[in-house]
């Protein structure tokens, strides 16, 4: 592959890997977004209020499913603790003392 092919490739990527990012689905429902709202514009609505509506939601359901990816990974992580350990030291091992986390 030539040297010019080879930049144009690195930059076509560089922008793939910066709009789609680690979650793909954000990037498909924001072009939704934008093609909706452009659709509506074209028959006459106005829709403004598309877009961020669509950026909101896909943020709250982008972050649960982190957020529980997370838990679930924290979780099969931590050690089955005694009987006077709390669910918090379970789920979120980071948050336990110097003395509770050595062996």
């Amino acid at each position: 592959m030539s040297r010019v092919l080879r930049g144009v490739r690195a930059f076509v990527m560089f922008w793939v890997d910066f709009i789609i990012g680690d979650d793909w689905t954000v990037a498909a429902t924001v072009a939704l977004a934008l093609l909706g709202t452009w659709g509506l514009t074209r028959a006459g609505v106005v829709a403004w209020w598309l877009l961020p509506l669509a950026v909101l939601a896909v943020t709250a359901v982008s972050l649960r499913r982190a957020v529980g990816r997370e838990l679930i990974d924290n979780a099969a992580k931590a050690k089955p603790q005694g009987a006077g350990s709390s669910s918090r030291q379970r789920l979120w091992p980071s948050f336990r003392t110097r003395s509770s986390t050595r062996s």
